[in-house]
Order: structure tokens, then C-alpha cells, then sequence
């Protein structure tokens, strides 16, 4: 199809994957522009720039929407973790740097660094590194805030 070319109502739904009601509903809300004809919605056409302009327009927001979110997960993440950090008892601490001193390293310059990226890059890295039986052994010496929070920083990053 060229740039010019209209379409039916019933074609847009279906480039869409919505029902001929929802994709009447984008247009009587405002969000996609159609070329009015007499007759009414059944006669409305859209023209191919115009739906493609729309759906990059649903596909930048979508985006947005996603980096907000993981953000948001991320942030939620390191507060978390700097909470269990700070409450674990200097016993555990150094019980924690003998188990595993290459989670140990990047987990101290995290929760007392700025700028954070390298040592949760490092952190999340190590935590991957982590043999299934070493996430096992890892969760029953932590106290369970700590090791959680550590895990939740691994998928945040």
C-alpha cells in the first residue's frame, strides 16, 4: 500500500488486533485521525501515514512507560537492599565476606558508594555467577531482606 492509501475502519482493526468497536473508539477519542466522509463511521477511512504515525505513537509511549517501571523496580531495589545491608549485624557482615567475598566487594561499594553503577553492575554480575547450589547456600547464611534484596538488584539491572 502507498503512504496515501486509505483505509476502512475494518482494515485498521484488524492491522491493529482490535475489535471494530475499539478501533471506532480510538477515533471518537481523538487519538487517531480519519479522513470524515458523509454517511458516518461507516464511511471513515484512515490513511496509512496517519496509522502508522499512531502506532510508533503507542510504541514510544510503551517504551517510556517500560523504562519508567524498570526505574521505578530499580530504585525500589537498591532502597531495599540498602535497608537490609544496614540493618544485617556486623557478625553476619563479615560471616558474608568469608562465604562469598566476590558478592561481598561490589554489595559494600553499593551501599556506601556514589556513583552506584559500577558496584550494582558488579553486584548483579557476581550474584549471576552464583552456582545454583551457591544461591542456596547463599539464602540460608544471609538473613532473608538481605538475600532477597540482593536477588531483586540482579533482575532490576
Amino acid at each position: 500500500m502507498a503512504p496515501n492509501d486509505l483505509l476502512t475502519m475494518k482494515q485498521v482493526a484488524a492491522e491493529l488486533g482490535l475489535s471494530h468497536s475499539k478501533a471506532t473508539s480510538l477515533v471518537t477519542k481523538g487519538l487517531l485521525a480519519v479522513v470524515a466522509r458523509r454517511g458516518g463511521a461507516a464511511t471513515w477511512r484512515v490513511s496509512r501515514s496517519d496509522l502508522d504515525a499512531y502506532v510508533e505513537r503507542v510504541r514510544q509511549e510503551s517504551l517510556r512507560d517500560t523504562r519508567r517501571r524498570n526505574e521505578r523496580r530499580r530504585s525500589e531495589a537498591l532502597v531495599a537492599l540498602t535497608s537490609a545491608w544496614s540493618s544485617m549485624p556486623a557478625q553476619d557482615q563479615d560471616r558474608l565476606r568469608e562465604l562469598a567475598p566476590d558478592l561481598y566487594r561490589p554489595l559494600a561499594k553499593l551501599v556506601q558508594a556514589r556513583p552506584r553503577e559500577a558496584a550494582l553492575t558488579e553486584l548483579a554480575a557476581a550474584y549471576a555467577r552464583l552456582t545454583e547450589d551457591g544461591v542456596i547456600e547463599l539464602a540460608l547464611a544471609l538473613p532473608h531482606d538481605l538475600h532477597w534484596a540482593i536477588a531483586r538488584i540482579r533482575c532490576a539491572s
